[in-house]
């Protein structure tokens, strides 16, 4: 049984690999890849497809930052 609506599997502008879930009409699963390590946001509300793209934008910087961070602590 798929619990899924939808499912988008892409590349943000960075290279990350990000997968969109949609399981109710206004309520999306983003997950944000790179290798062994992720993010993940429940993004409801959203008004437009613009909006969309800006939240994955959004959590794109944060997830490179939290990366970067990470990194220079190794």
């Amino acid at each position: 049984m798929n619990l899924y609506r939808n499912r988008k599997v892409e590349k943000t502008s960075k290279g990350y690999r990000y997968v969109l879930l949609q399981d109710a009409p206004n309520s999306i699963h983003l997950t944000i890849q790179d290798g062994d390590k992720a993010i993940y946001d429940h993004l409801a509300n959203l008004q437009s497809e613009e909006d969309l793209n800006n939240r994955i934008s959004t959590l794109e910087t944060e997830f490179t930052a939290w990366v970067t961070k990470n990194e220079a602590i190794s």
